[in-house]
């Protein structure tokens, strides 16, 4: 029985271990998602900006 008891709180103690790596790797995860956000964002306005300075040039060439 003591056994028993000694691998229950063996398990416990992993289980709560396990629990607390998943919540900083979601946390981090969270973190490289919005950081992932933020470039395409950024992204699409240097597109942008490359979209118009090549316009710009196109209208200065004729």
């Amino acid at each position: 029985m003591e056994a028993v008891k000694k691998k229950m709180a063996a398990l416990k103690a992993e289980s709560s271990t396990a629990n607390e790596i998943a919540v900083r790797a979601e946390a981090k995860l969270a973190e490289a998602v919005k950081k992932a956000e933020a470039a395409e964002a950024q992204i699409v306005e240097l597109e942008k900006k490359i979209a118009l300075a090549e316009q710009d040039l196109d209208a200065a060439e004729e």
